[in-house]
């Protein structure tokens, strides 16, 4: 929407959005369906995500049943479904990348867990019986806490920079460190992993020199890019049937006061979801 920074222009549009309708995360009821499509029916309950093609801020969305859509789970309603896939979908995607499987009794610090990604981190990463250490502003760490945390640092107090080290993984969810502040609680060959760019687009530049930063370093840079995955939504449903996983949810918003949502949005606040009602 903003085209920030400008290198999304070469992917978003040059000089104006490729696409016009905004919303990448939807949930809603089948109406129709194409004469070959045999997963989904008429009157399906489905949520799903479509990073590449938007359009879910609308009433009606068409999407191919191969694209990353599932049926949602019995027990969840649908205005919860509509807020439960993004942030566990790039939550599953750089869990996966750091290959915990290889490492015993790993420890890892999600930094910015009140956010959408970092709230799903920290449940998927303990449903897998990891020890997770999360960051979260001072009024929202007995939040962060009820989502299963191990141990919770106050970010505003700046109390995560005193931790000793001993993470296998540290995952910054919301853009607000660097590898530089991660590196002092890094055990050797762990990994730091940034949803955002960085200053300068420094997090995919050391991740591509990561060979040679982690002669000097001892540690990784990795920066996955995640892709629309039917698989991952499906990995959500699960965990969503196991509750091991629910989204977390700030507010809700109508269709008609869309700007006030964004406006609240871009303010930086927000803990979690913010879930935009299409129609009754």
């Amino acid at each position: 929407m903003r085209a920030k920074p400008f290198i999304v222009r070469f992917f978003s549009g040059i000089f104006k959005p490729k696409n016009i309708v905004l919303g990448n995360e939807f949930a809603g009821v089948v109406s129709k369906v194409g004469a070959d499509t045999t997963e989904f029916k008429v009157g399906d309950r489905v949520f799903g995500f479509d990073d590449e093609g938007f359009g879910g801020h609308a009433k009606f969305k068409k999407i191919s049943a191969a694209k990353a859509v599932a049926i949602i789970p019995n027990e969840m309603s649908t205005k919860d479904a509509a807020i439960a896939v993004e942030g566990a979908h790039y939550a599953l995607f750089y869990i996966d990348a750091m290959k915990l499987d290889q490492v015993d009794n790993a420890k890892v610090f999600v930094h910015g867990a009140t956010g959408s990604i970092g709230s799903a981190a920290v449940q998927i990463l303990k449903s897998k019986g990891v020890y997770v250490c999360a960051s979260a502003p001072s009024e929202h760490l007995d939040t962060i806490r009820s989502l299963g945390a191990d141990k919770v640092v106050d970010w505003t107090k700046d109390e995560h920079k005193t931790m000793k080290g001993g993470f296998y993984a540290v995952f910054d969810s919301v853009g607000k460190s660097s590898f530089a502040d991660a590196r002092s609680i890094l055990s050797p060959g762990g990994v730091y992993m940034s949803s955002e760019l960085g200053g300068w687009a420094q997090n995919p530049i050391l991740a591509l020199f990561n060979p040679i930063q982690r002669v000097f370093s001892g540690a990784n840079i990795k920066f996955p890019i995640p892709r629309d995955s039917r698989q991952k939504v499906l990995e959500i449903s699960k965990l969503i049937e196991c509750n091991k996983f629910t989204p977390l949810f700030d507010r809700e918003y109508s269709l008609d006061d869309i700007v006030h949502a964004y406006e609240y949005v871009e303010q930086g606040q927000k803990i979690g979801n913010v879930r935009l009602k299409i129609a009754d």
